[in-house]
Order: C-alpha cells, then structure tokens, then sequence
C-alpha cells in the first residue's frame, strides 16, 4: 500500500496489496509474481474467446498459444509489473466487443466499455484504443440494433466506470497524507502536483517529434525488434492470414481490433523510453 512513481497505477497496488496477503506459504515476492501469472493467464483466456466467437477452436488456441509463450508475454507474466492487468482488461474488453459484433450481446458490449474504461485506473497507454472505440460507436451509430436510447445507455455505462477509476485514484492522495510516498510529492500533495503524477508529466520529454528520418532510422527499426522477441519473422508473415481470416468472419471485430492496433503502434513510435518492453505487450 505504498505510492509507486507517475501515473500511479492504483488499480494494480490493490491487487498487488490484496496477493500479498494471500495464506500460502511463500514470500511476498513469490505471492506477487503470481499476481502478474494470474492475470497473463486469464489475458489468455480472454484471447482466446474473443477469436473463438468468430473463429474456430484450432484457430483460437493458436492465437491464445501464440502470444502466451511468446518471450516478453512471459516475462511480463513472472515478474512483479503492472503490464499483465493492462493486457488482461483490454482482453477482456476485446472479448466483450467481440461478443457484441457475433451475437449482438448488449450486456457483453457494456462489460467491454466498462471493463475498457477501468483499464485507465492502471496504466495510462490504454488511451491508444480510444479511436478504435470512437469508430465503433460512430459505425454503430445508425443501426437499427443501437438506437439512441442505447447509446445513452453506453454512456452511462462509460460515465459509471469513469466514476469508479476517479475512486480508485483517491488511493493517492490517501495514502501520500498517510506518508506512503513516493518521493514526486516531497511530502506535500498539491491540486497541481496530483494531476501532473496522474498524467506522467515528468515522461512527456520521451514523445518524438516524428519526421521521416527518425521514422524510417530509429523507431522502426526499434518497433521491429520488440516485435522479433515476441515473435520470429516467420509468425510474423503468417499474422496477416489471421487478419483475413478474422475479418472475413466479422469486419466488424476485425475493424475494431485493427484500428486499436493502430493507435497502440502509434503510441510506439512516438513515446522513446529506455525499458520500452512492457508499453509493447
């Protein structure tokens, strides 16, 4: 119950205070290891439903497999980071969006936003999705299955969950006047010192001012790489099949998931750190 540097990521301190204090017998070390386990398995999980409801069981497992023993997934799933809950809320949003496309499940497309708009309670790079979510309502918009009285009800939904992440944030201040600090605060909490944590203002210096010769000679070059831990050149080459493949199922998911992927590798591109591993997953 400690305050870790910018933004915060208090959704993942619950859970990282709630796994230490599990009855088994082992370190505390050991108990949180298993809290990123937990949630790579069930990003896992999450996955591979999220294909099956357009794709066959073979063609899940293999996605599901495909990105579970991939070297940086299983890194991030043994070791004490935030990255697995990312990667595990947006699953599940993903699961939910693609239950909605196959079924028209507006129960499972509510779980989806809501689950999507508590991810920003962990950490801040799931804002890349957004545009995928814009689309997806704006496409949606004039079906006659999403009447306006529906998308009232999303908004709610999304307001709800809005809520529930400014809640989450409270941890904060709260455990920064209970001198649990990080040393961002010097231990006084300002109106202004607590909006700049949250949005990680001492990071902004790593966004790129992108021109074509630092494209083409320093960050894709260095987007590939991370992409060739995770996977060899080979699986790389097949991935576009199973892009056809998803969208001559469902344009619809297969848009979605596109568009997200976009966002996030446009994140990428314009934010250089050093330890870039986990922003990849």
């Amino acid at each position: 119950l400690g305050v870790s540097h910018p933004p915060g990521n208090p959704l993942y301190l619950w859970f990282d205070a709630l796994f230490s204090r599990l009855p088994i017998a082992h370190q505390i070390s050991t108990r949180i290891n298993l809290l990123s386990a937990t949630f790579g398995a069930l990003t896992i999980a999450f996955i591979y439903n999220a294909i099956r409801e357009h794709g066959s069981v073979l063609a899940a497992i293999v996605a599901a497999l495909a990105l579970a023993f991939g070297p940086l997934f299983w890194v991030f799933s043994t070791e004490a980071e935030v990255y697995t809950l990312s990667t595990c809320l947006f699953a599940a949003s993903l699961w939910g969006v693609s239950a909605f496309c196959g079924r028209g499940s507006l129960r499972a497309l509510d779980a989806a936003l809501f689950v999507f708009v508590i991810a920003f309670a962990n950490h801040l790079t799931i804002v890349a999705a957004i545009p995928a979510w814009i689309w997806f309502f704006a496409r949606n918009r004039l079906r006659p299955h999403i009447a306006r009285r529906q998308l009232v009800d999303r908004a709610a939904v999304a307001f709800a969950a809005g809520v529930v992440v400014l809640a989450i944030y409270a941890y904060v201040p709260w455990r920064v006047h209970a001198h649990a600090t990080f040393s961002e605060f010097e231990g006084k909490l300002t109106t202004s010192n607590f909006f700049d944590y949250i949005t990680a203002k001492k990071y902004r210096e790593n966004l790129v001012h992108l021109t074509p010769s630092i494209l083409v000679n320093e960050r894709l070059p260095e987007v590939l790489r991370y992409l060739t831990r995770q996977w060899l050149w080979p699986s790389l080459l097949v991935a576009p099949l199973g892009v056809v493949a998803i969208a001559r199922a469902n344009r619809k998911f297969a848009a979605f998931v596109l568009l997200a992927l976009v966002g996030f590798f446009a994140f990428a591109f314009v934010y250089a750190i050093p330890d870039a591993d986990g922003f990849f997953m």
